[in-house]
């Protein structure tokens, strides 16, 4: 234990020593030459809103433009446009003539830096449009190379843009800019070192710290997992976003980089604050209490405007965070937890460091260091070690008490031995005995998989039969409708000029009357004679135009019949589906079948119009063939509770009451071997099925039978559903 309390103090006297030696460093001196070394801050500038390329011009005179001594905008808010100028006159010493110097500008925005009206610098991308800004955020002291060729003096005009003050407020950069005027050497190699310093803090601490949240998570999913791990590798992800993004933010130029790092930020404050608590929590207490649970959800709701809330409030609810962990240790240590000096001596120094960071980043205290703000990273190291030296101890003395109760384990054993030898033998006897029913069982079980996987399979296989049957139905159907829609075609050119030869010849009796008329007025039998044969002629071209038109009706139906364009969803007349059909089946109705029709007034419905027409041609000869001889059939269409209902009756034979339940079934018919194929009601039910709609049969034996089918008219939006 001693030599712990010796290396923690070892550690912070190393790290107090290590910060106060860059407190102290080389005197200057009041010559001009000597001062730059610390370098000379350029004040007392002249300002003016808007912008104007002549402003940069040495001869300008800006006597007139407002004087202010710092560029902070907030004091110029009142009359700041987005855009402005700053000049400011140099006064040069002989000494600084032919001298490389270095130009340092912090800022947050975007900026042009001209020297006697010369462009030397572009910053960002300036603008009055607040489009076509770019933002240049600079935090490194990165020199800006000029030199004076002459002494006496000469003109700095910088032209600076920022139309998003509230990204400057929000990210503590200060709204403005400050320019700095060093030696170039010096100020390149502090440039470096400042650099270089950032660098080798950021991988040192942010990779110390993922390598102890690494080795904490796989040591949490090396059984037996224990939640103290898993909250330190939470810990020390958080711990590691902390001393990232701070030091990031230092380094990069983007402003959208710089949201995302602040927000990083804010994110891992939150983060180590809540892992914290309830690491010492569960350490101490093996327990979290309910008041916990509300400091964690603040915690969590405080993320999700994290991009609009000031930082101090998240540095408010850390402060609140380590004000409870001093009090949970305090408790600790009096109740005498064991071990507990550990993780307080790492929580005290963290909270020493981290409460002197947040002070000062709030500028509420001064800063003792300066240009040093990595005051809290060593408050990181000190709490991870003493954490991880926590939980080892405490797996040191898991480790013991194991142990201790692996001795007293095998003392029991020795004693236990025999009767457990015996135990086992009965055991052994039993064992073999439930073996056995065990096995008979498994048999039966395997009997019974194999009779319902024989189901299945048989089941499946009908399934399949079915499939491709309907296929089969389907490609027979889609070659009847291009058959069909062939011979529509082909018969439509001849009847096509029957009636424009018959329309011709009709013309040509018309005239030929007349002439008649005119020519035989007095030679009477001649002219009766040729007017009985032309009459004739107007007979049969009466009859040859009434057949041409219901060749061109029978055509015109057939053609809508095969809807090969149908394919696809679309709106259809089912009325007019149904006549068309009709018209197809004449032949088998014409002789001895009375069709009567009662087509209501029903809308147009979303449907596959050519699985329709499927579906009324199976019904309809099958209505047929149920009648022997002559007989009656009835076709009937309305519209009942938003759906629409087809209903097609025959005074046929009927349907037998006991083959009722398998008249849909694929494969059943009542027709004979090679008459039917079983598919025709199949398919329909599967038609109807995919429409969304369902399909109903009322048959009596010797009476008839009807079917009745109810589609919805929304089809398409049922499937979108689906």
């Amino acid at each position: 234990m001693s030599i712990l309390i010796k290396s923690y103090l070892g550690l912070t006297l190393l790290l107090l020593f290590s910060v106060s030696l860059s407190a102290f460093g080389e005197g200057d001196s009041g010559h001009p030459c000597k001062l730059l070394k610390s370098g000379l801050h350029i004040e007392n500038w002249h300002y003016h809103p808007g912008d104007n390329p002549a402003w940069a011009e040495p001869k300008f005179d800006y006597s007139e433009w407002r004087v202010s001594g710092s560029v902070r905008l907030d004091e110029l808010s009142s009359r700041w446009t987005g855009i402005g100028w700053f000049r400011t006159e140099l006064e040069v010493d002989p000494c600084f003539a032919d001298s490389l110097l270095g130009l340092i500008l912090f800022q947050s925005g975007a900026s042009e830096i001209y020297l006697n009206g010369k462009l030397i610098k572009r910053l960002g991308q300036p603008s009055a449009d607040p489009e076509q800004e770019k933002i240049y955020v600079q935090r490194l002291p990165v020199p800006v190379a000029f030199e004076f060729k002459d002494t006496g003096k000469h003109i700095l005009a910088i032209r600076y843009s920022n139309h998003n003050p509230h990204y400057a407020t929000f990210m503590y950069l200060g709204y403005g800019f400050s320019a700095w005027i060093y030696d170039y050497d010096l100020a390149f190699s502090h440039f470096m070192g400042e650099f270089e310093m950032a660098s080798r803090h950021q991988m040192f601490f942010t990779g110390l710290a993922l390598a102890f949240c690494l080795l904490a998570v796989l040591i949490y999913f090396y059984p037996p997992r224990q939640k103290q791990y898993l909250l330190f590798a939470m810990l020390c992800l958080g711990l590691a976003g902390i001393s990232f993004a701070p030091i990031q933010m230092g380094v990069t130029h983007s402003r959208g980089m710089s949201l995302f790092l602040m927000y990083l930020m804010k994110i891992s404050l939150v983060t180590v604050s809540i892992f914290n608590l309830w690491f010492l929590l569960e350490q101490l207490y093996n327990r979290v209490p309910r008041g916990f649970k509300y400091f964690a959800l603040v915690g969590v709701f405080l993320l999700l405007p994290a991009y609009f809330l000031p930082r101090y409030i998240y540095y408010f609810y850390a402060m609140a965070t380590l004000t409870i962990a001093i009090v949970i240790l305090i408790k600790a240590a009096l109740q005498k937890r064991p071990a507990v000096w550990i993780i307080g001596i790492g929580h005290l120094m963290f909270i020493l460091f981290s409460l002197y960071q947040m002070l000062l980043d709030l500028t509420l205290l001064p800063n003792i260091i300066p240009n040093y703000f990595l005051y809290y990273l060593y408050g990181i190291i000190v709490i991870l070690i003493s954490e991880a030296v926590y939980l080892a101890s405490q797996f040191s003395s898991m480790h013991l008490g194991l142990q201790a109760q692996l001795e007293e384990v095998k003392k029991l054993s020795a004693r236990t031995l025999e009767q457990e030898r015996r135990a086992k033998e009965q055991e052994m006897n039993r064992k073999l005995m439930q073996q056995e029913i065990d096995f008979q069982k498994k048999e039966l079980e395997k009997t019974d998989e194999l009779e319902r996987a024989l189901n299945q399979l048989e089941h499946a296989h009908r399934e399949l039969r079915a499939a491709q049957s309907q296929l089969v139905q389907s490609e027979k159907m889609a070659s009847l409708g291009m058959l069909v829609a062939g011979v529509a075609h082909e018969i439509n050119t001849p009847v096509g000029a029957i009636n424009s030869i018959n329309n011709t010849l009709t013309r040509a009796v018309a005239k030929m009357h007349e002439i008649v008329d005119y020519h035989c007025l007095g030679e009477c039998d001649l002219s009766d004679k040729l007017k009985k044969y032309l009459n004739a002629i107007d007979n049969a071209n009466r009859v040859i135009a009434t057949g041409s038109d219901r060749v061109t009706d029978i055509v015109r139906r057939l053609r809508s019949f095969a809807r090969l364009d149908e394919a696809e969803l679309k709106s259809a007349d089912v009325n007019e589906g149904i006549e068309d059909t009709l018209t197809l089946v004449h032949h088998e109705l014409k002789h001895g079948i009375e069709v009567l029709c009662d087509f209501g007034k029903i809308p147009e419905i979303a449907c596959f119009p050519g699985q329709l027409n499927q579906v009324f041609l199976n019904l309809i000869i099958n209505a047929r063939q149920a009648i022997y001889g002559e007989g009656k059939m009835e076709i009937a269409t309305y519209l009942e509770d938003g759906m629409v209902v087809i209903r097609i009756s025959d005074n046929g034979c009927g349907i037998k009451p006991e083959i009722m339940d398998k008249i849909f079934d694929p494969g059943f018919t009542t027709k004979g071997v090679g008459i039917g194929t079983g598919l025709g009601l199949s398919i329909c039910y599967q038609i109807i099925e995919a429409h969304h709609g369902n399909i109903e049969v009322d048959s009596r034996p010797g009476e008839g039978t009807t079917f009745t089918i109810r589609l919805p008219v929304d089809l398409d939006k049922k499937l979108e559903n689906t």
